[in-house]
């Protein structure tokens, strides 16, 4: 048992001198002690049991080593040690420009009116016609149809007179009619070319018609509507020949005294001049508008498109 417990005594030793040779110097520039391990043997009783009398129990040593520390310095390096430099992160904080919200106030532009359109002179205009004393004769009317954008200008008019004479009264009335184009215009005013001129000779009494007739191109026409319609002055020479024989009066001479007694030469005559004899008739207006109680009877249709 002695020996046993010397053996593991002296192995537990020669673990330590060995421990110590392989433990190495520490780098770093520090010896650090490294601790011996010391084995510690322990007996640990044994009983064996036979079947006589009680032994004595034999103790048997039991080697457990202990690892004890002994303070052996550990041996100081001999050599340079070389600092190896460590890489030292340093953070450069970069401001960043944080974008400031500025309000700016923005105009919201106002709707102009729009801007009132130039007056137009397309539409139809009715007038009568103005006297020197400034009296109307509702009796002399006409009336302008015009599309200015077509360039269209329809120029009608009649003039209406009775003769008084022997009973019964008769009625007479002159009507001309022309389609026409634009010659001038202006936001003031528009201008018609007339061409061909229709001009219808009517005589009634209270029966109806007694005579009526109609001749083509035997008249000049001139017209011009001002002021949107407030205005306008009207122009229209005819030939008829003598004593109206084209348009049916040269073999009835009681016709054409009606046609004169109609149309005496009084202030109203100014503005509508006959001579029968010479074939000549002549209707002139200056139009202004007519009373509200004034029907104009007279109408002047524009071609149809296309």
């Amino acid at each position: 048992m002695k020996k046993l417990a010397r053996r593991f005594l002296v192995l537990g030793w020669i673990a330590g001198v060995a421990g110590a040779a392989w433990a190495g110097p520490t780098s770093g520039g520090s010896a650090t002690p490294t601790p011996t391990a010391t084995p510690t043997a322990t007996a640990t009783p044994t009983a064996t049991g036979t079947g006589g009398p009680t032994p004595t129990p034999t103790a048997t040593a039991t080697a457990t080593p202990t690892a004890t520390g002994t303070g052996s310095p550990t041996p100081t390096p001999t050599g340079t040690v070389t600092a190896t430099p460590t890489a030292t992160a340093t953070a450069t904080a970069t401001a960043t420009p944080t974008a400031t919200a500025t309000a700016t106030a923005t105009a919201t532009p106002t709707a102009s009116p729009s801007p009132t359109p130039p007056p137009t002179l397309s539409g139809e205009n009715a007038f009568v016609d103005r006297l020197k004393k400034g009296t109307l004769d509702t009796d002399n009317q006409s009336l302008a149809n015009i599309d200015t954008g077509a360039n269209q200008f329809c120029l009608a008019g009649l003039v209406t007179g009775t003769d008084t004479g022997p009973l019964p009264s008769r009625e007479v009335t002159f009507e001309y009619r022309s389609q026409g184009t634009i010659k001038k215009e202006s936001a003031n005013q528009v201008t018609g070319e007339f061409g061909s001129v229709d001009l219808t000779l009517t005589i009634e009494d209270l029966d109806g018609t007694i005579f009526q007739q109609t001749l083509t191109s035997a008249c000049i026409m001139r017209g011009k509507v001002f002021k949107t319609g407030a205005r306008s002055k009207l122009r229209v020479k005819c030939e008829l020949g003598e004593f109206f024989s084209l348009i049916g009066l040269g073999q009835s001479e009681e016709l054409r005294d009606n046609v004169a007694a109609a149309f005496p030469k009084d202030e109203r005559g100014k503005h509508i001049r006959l001579n029968i004899e010479k074939g000549k008739a002549r209707f002139f207006q200056t139009g202004e508008e007519p009373p509200e109680t004034v029907e104009v009877d007279v109408s002047c249709d524009l071609p149809t498109p296309g």
